[in-house]
């Protein structure tokens, strides 16, 4: 029984208790009960003109409500949303249930980076959200690479998710979202990247070349953090979709690389950027977040 059907059947009790129906009981007074029910349930306030009793208020029966939407419908406050007001950082995309995530609050340790040092990797102000991100830099030479990796055990497959926000310089190349499952038998690569010269995302298919996906996208430098949240569906080896900022890629039809490996089993995921010219590439990092059960 979920909590809105045990409240409703609470408040029927406290109704029957306080001589709401006479017994046995009429079709009418059961029917005109539950309208009672269903106003405590749905309105701010007790309809007092249907025979409600500002006693019937205690004790905290009331199911929290949203203000209207933009349609004026009334929708109970759920506990993901609960949680976003919470201040959980999982608000850009709601669906699917957390697995791991890192909001970089504590640090960078869990993170391997291609290039050490703090020129190249460093923990960082400039942040999304919290007070903390990774920051990543390439050296002043045109077309270096930096990423960073980490490394998260092998959960029960199914449609998951891999978010993260991030906010560039003038002088990046592109950037590129990489998840390697290795099952000890598998391995299949989800590679998601986008180019600033043509403001195109890419992805990884199963011929292990690069395919543009379509619209285009701009995603301004310097000034905002950009979200990005690529899901597939690990059971039947397929993309599902791809969702940047407002725009979002449905890649149902498509099918990632993979080939035999011994190695594993672990997921890697690796966010990475390239350089455009002999001078420095960054990016911020943050609010990574992986999911499953995804819809």
């Amino acid at each position: 029984m979920d909590i809105q059907n045990l409240t409703a059947s609470i408040l029927l009790a406290d109704l029957k208790r306080r001589g709401f129906f006479k017994q046995p009981g009429s079709v009418n007074d059961i029917i005109a009960a539950s309208k009672l029910v269903a106003e405590i349930l749905y309105e701010d306030e007790i309809n007092r003109g249907a025979g409600g009793e500002p006693g019937l208020l205690e004790p905290s029966l009331m199911t929290i409500m949203d203000p209207p939407d933009v349609w004026g419908v009334r929708h109970n406050m759920g506990l993901a949303e609960l949680a976003a007001r919470l201040g959980s950082i999982d608000t850009f995309d709601k669906r699917g249930n957390v697995l791991w995530m890192d909001d970089f609050e504590s640090g960078i340790e869990a993170w391997v980076p291609r290039l050490p040092g703090a020129d190249y990797f460093s923990w960082a102000p400039n942040h999304h959200a919290g007070g903390f991100c990774a920051r990543m830099a390439t050296r002043a030479v045109a077309n270096d690479h930096n990423y960073m990796g980490v490394y998260v055990p092998y959960p029960v497959l199914s449609k998951m998710g891999f978010e993260f926000s991030f906010r560039r310089d003038t002088n990046l190349k592109w950037i590129y979202l990489d998840v390697w499952f290795l099952s000890g038998t598998i391995f299949t690569d989800t590679e998601v990247k986008w180019t600033a010269a043509t403001k195109t995302w890419s992805y990884l298919g199963a011929d292990n070349a690069e395919h543009d996906l379509s619209p285009t996208v701009n995603l301004e430098e310097d000034l905002l953090f950009h979200t990005v949240k690529l899901v597939g569906d690990y059971v039947n080896g397929k993309y599902v979709r791809l969702i940047v900022d407002n725009v979002i890629y449905n890649m149902t039809d498509l099918e990632p690389y993979a080939t035999g490996s011994p190695v594993g089993p672990y997921i890697l995921i690796i966010i990475g950027i390239r350089t455009e010219s002999d001078d420095v590439a960054a990016a911020d990092i943050d609010n990574v977040i992986i999911t499953q059960n995804e819809p």
